[in-house]
């Protein structure tokens, strides 16, 4: 998952035999997450590597000092 600075919005891409594949644009990064594990899933089956997402997934900025 990647921040687009584009349209604003959460990118979801995977990478398997030297292909990406994209899973969609999101706007939050629970959604990204989800559709990234769907999409590995699909791809890798029972040994993909899937993101744990928390029930109250929430993002938060800090802009470092």
């Amino acid at each position: 998952m990647t921040w687009n600075t584009w349209n604003g919005k959460w990118q979801a891409q995977i990478g398997k035999d030297y292909k990406r594949y994209h899973a969609g644009y999101f706007e939050s990064p629970s959604e990204a997450a989800r559709a990234y594990n769907a999409k590995a899933t699909e791809l890798f089956g029972e040994y993909a590597r899937l993101n744990v997402i928390p029930d109250d997934c929430t993002v938060s900025l800090v802009a470092a000092t």
